[in-house]
């Protein structure tokens, strides 16, 4: 709940990113399953029912409840994009070691860059209420 005027920043997962490419890519293609990139991060890295979204479906989203000229989308690479992050349980012996250590990641920061991160950020500002209680938007 935001106070009239108070402003809501949220962290989505950014959807097209080259972290739900690689997930997918891993977990349907290579292994011969049938599932899309969402999907395949919602189920892989998160839990079922997570949700990716677009600048564009993040901002129609927030429409109703904020003036659509206040919201704000970002996106960033993130460890997932950049394959930075600490190898866990499930990912775990050399093969996994050394592709990490080839991952472009030159080429991932500054030829497709934050376009295509997973992290989206948003900010909206919320309307002012009027005397009469109602929004002034």
């Amino acid at each position: 709940m935001l106070k009239p005027g108070g402003v809501l920043r949220i962290m989505l997962y950014n959807y097209p990113s080259v972290g739900a490419m690689l997930v997918w890519l891993l977990h349907g293609p290579m292994r011969l399953r049938p599932i899309g990139p969402r999907a395949a991060y919602a189920h892989y890295v998160e839990s079922p029912g997570t949700q990716m979204f677009s600048p564009r479906e993040a901002v129609a989203a927030l429409r109703p409840f904020f003036d659509p000229s206040t919201i704000r989308c970002r996106t960033f690479l993130g460890a997932g994009d950049l394959l930075t992050q600490k190898l866990s349980s499930r990912y775990p012996g050399r093969s996994w070691r050394l592709i990490q250590r080839l991952y472009p990641r030159w080429f991932v920061r500054h030829l497709v860059g934050d376009r295509f991160g997973t992290v989206l950020t948003v900010e909206a500002r919320k309307p002012m209420a009027s005397a009469d209680g109602l929004s002034t938007r």
